[in-house]
């Protein structure tokens, strides 16, 4: 997804005000796209649904484990390097650009590991897209 234009957003650590790609998917975005799992979840109900029932069970139970988990690692990295005074704006730019390194390699290697398994080609984000 493109961002199709910039949002304010204001530093807390300067008061200066910068802008953000408004593609960045809100809380609030990604919490409707789990209701609307949950809902069609809710919605089968025949013996011949069990299995896809199950599975959207597992996408479900994974999808909130990474997200509470993403959601956790970006408050240590506010609160550690971007809160931490002591650290000049170059240590927490070097320590951002680790980061951000680590999460694509992280995330480079989840989606490598559902392409790997052969049943589906894979998007970055593990989604499976048509052939």
């Amino acid at each position: 997804m493109e961002a199709t234009g910039t949002a304010p957003i204001n530093s807390p650590l300067t008061k200066r005000s910068y802008r953000r790609p408004i593609a960045f998917i809100s809380f609030a975005e990604a919490h409707r796209a789990l209701e609307l799992l949950e809902d069609y979840h809710s919605r089968l109900s025949t013996p011949q649904d069990r299995a896809l029932r199950s599975a959207i069970e597992r996408v479900i139970r994974i999808f909130k484990s990474r997200l509470f988990q993403a959601l956790l690692d970006i408050q240590e990295f506010y609160e550690l390097t971007l809160l931490d005074e002591s650290k000049t704006v170059q240590q927490k730019t070097a320590e951002t650009l680790l980061i951000a390194s680590k999460w694509e390699q992280d995330n480079a290697i989840k989606a490598n590991e559902v392409s790997t398994t052969g049943k589906a080609d894979a998007c970055t984000y593990g989604f499976l897209r048509r052939k």
